[in-house]
Formats: structure tokens, C-alpha cells, sequence
């Protein structure tokens, strides 16, 4: 059985307005709630076999009012924007998006020689508003790396490549040891 251990990062972005900060002292009112489940690594074999990297994002509205037209961008250095737009969130409701997406430049990922760490934002507008705007971290691994076990362990296969080159020099000597011993080179 394979346990798939992931990040889940909360980020609570705060607001107060100097009415609240002085009836409130160091209590701060949140003013919503952005959750992203997402691994906090990705590789080029990931990426080839599908592997999702964010799981969901939840949207929570804590106003005294409903959020009618509601968009959820998610962007970042080295990935391709996505968005989802939501007609209404009910006011002290959440709602769960598993539509958006992170998606690395395919061909930087083949290319990358080291990891890198990069972000990525998710931003939420109500009407023209910007309500939240929270960063994440993300590492984006070299191409031959493989992410350990907090990452889905099946994709360590990926790795195999049993027609390098690098090969035939050690397929040669094991051979040669093989017809020592039994009489017949074959493999």
C-alpha cells in the first residue's frame, strides 16, 4: 500500500481598518479564508503521467454579504495561468475548486539540470476587487531527480532506462563474468 503524502498550506489573509484595531487590540477579523491542497513538488515524469499537482483550492466568504461574480486565478513564474470564475459564494460558505490547475512549461521541465524553487499566486476577485491575493511555494525538480517518497512512489519507474548507453559497458562485463562461470555469454 502506498501512503501519498502531500502539502496542505492555509493562508489566512487578515485586513482590519483602524476602527477595528483600536475596538479590537491584537485580535484581527479575517476576512477570508484561500486553502490550497497541493504536492509542493513536481517533476518532468509527474507531469508526463498526469500527475495532478494541485488538488483543490477552497474559497471561503466569512463577509456579512454574498460574493456574486467571483474569479479564482492561479498564476506563477515558469506555469501557465488558470482560472475559474464562480457566480456566487454564499456569505459564510466555502466552496471547493478542483478545476484549476498548476502546469509547468513542459519543456523547461525536460531541460531543468537543477531544482528551482518557484511560487505561485491564487487570486480572488470579487467583481473588480481583488479580496486575496496568497503566494505558495513550489519546487519544481531537475529533470533525473525524483521527489522521494512524498511523492507518488509508482513514478519512481519512470526512471528506469534500460536502453542507455551508459549501459552497454556494464552489460558487456556482466556478460563476460556469465560465460566464466556457465560457459554461454547469454544474458
Amino acid at each position: 500500500m502506498f501512503f501519498f503524502c502531500h502539502s496542505i498550506f492555509y493562508c489566512y489573509l487578515c485586513k482590519r481598518s483602524t476602527e477595528e484595531e483600536n475596538a479590537m487590540g491584537d485580535n484581527v477579523k479575517e476576512q477570508h479564508i484561500v486553502k490550497a491542497d497541493y504536492r509542493n513538488q513536481l517533476n518532468y515524469a509527474m507531469q508526463l503521467n498526469g500527475e495532478q499537482c494541485l488538488r483543490s483550492v477552497e474559497i471561503s466568504n466569512p463577509a456579512d454579504e454574498d460574493w456574486l461574480d467571483v474569479s479564482v486565478e492561479l498564476n506563477g513564474e515558469m506555469l501557465e495561468n488558470s482560472t475559474e470564475h464562480i457566480e456566487r459564494i454564499p456569505r459564510g460558505e466555502t466552496v471547493r475548486l478542483d478545476s484549476l490547475a498548476i502546469t509547468p512549461d513542459i519543456d523547461m521541465l525536460r531541460q531543468l539540470s537543477e531544482s528551482v524553487t518557484t511560487h505561485f499566486t491564487v487570486t480572488v476577485s470579487v467583481g473588480q476587487a481583488i479580496v486575496s491575493e496568497e503566494t505558495f511555494d513550489l519546487r519544481l525538480l531537475a529533470f533525473d531527480e525524483w521527489g522521494g517518497i512524498q511523492a507518488s512512489p509508482e513514478v519512481l519507474t519512470s526512471f528506469v532506462t534500460p536502453n542507455s548507453e551508459q549501459l552497454s559497458p556494464i552489460l558487456v562485463r556482466a556478460a563476460t563474468l556469465i560465460e566464466k562461470l556457465t560457459g554461454s555469454a547469454a544474458l
